[in-house]
């Protein structure tokens, strides 16, 4: 089924073509000074699709110039699929992880209009549609501020801390309503210990 998805979209977007790929799928951090370096996700079947290449599409230059690291369609055993937005960033910090969520919207309103236009993207049995920020473990000192903030009531947590908290939230997205974007998208964290990580689907 994904195969067939990704020769449609390679057919439609030529220029920027998507990658079928079986067992795992590594997203690479292109900026030099990151520390995260890569991120391999194992999983049966996947699509790859160039998220940093969405700048070159005209019609998307006034809405946005943000993109996250990688965008993948991922099969799940039952036959379903899930649609993942993927942000790496080398440190915690509410701002870095405010900055992954902007990234991740912003993707999102991209990905979803060029996915309209494809026939076949209406009958994807798709599951889920949701953001990853993959992020270094808290250090000591951050430890010890965490161990604080978890003393506030919950509605004065920001978006980073909920994350920190539940793992996987909701939150507004805060997109512009000529984008026709949904009001709110489901993030998860991952925070890792390795510059080259590699995690399980069904893990995430």
């Amino acid at each position: 089924m994904l195969n067939k998805f990704s020769a449609a979209w390679n057919e439609l977007y030529k220029g920027h073509p998507s990658e079928y790929l079986t067992g795992s799928v590594t997203i690479i951090e292109e900026e030099e000074r990151a520390k995260n370096k890569t991120l391999t996700v194992n999983c049966s079947e996947v699509v790859s699709f160039p998220s940093k290449h969405f700048n070159g599409y005209d019609m998307f230059s006034a809405l946005t110039d943000r993109n996250c690291d990688g965008v993948l369609l991922i099969a799940n055993p039952d036959g379903t699929c899930d649609l993942l937005y993927v942000e790496m960033k080398s440190r915690f910090s509410l701002q870095e992880v405010y900055k992954a969520k902007k990234q991740i919207v912003e993707t999102c309103t991209k990905m979803q209009s060029l996915l309209q236009m494809m026939k076949g993207y209406a009958s994807l049995p798709i599951k889920r549609i949701y953001g990853v920020i993959e992020t270094k473990k808290l250090d000591d000192n951050q430890e010890d501020w965490w161990l604080k903030q978890q003393m506030l009531p919950e509605e004065d947590l920001h978006f980073g801390e909920r994350l920190l908290k539940h793992e996987t939230i909701q939150a507004p997205t805060q997109c512009k309503p000529e984008l026709n974007m949904p009001t709110t998208m489901t993030f998860k964290i991952l925070l890792s210990d390795d510059d080259n990580f590699t995690v399980k689907y069904s893990d995430i």
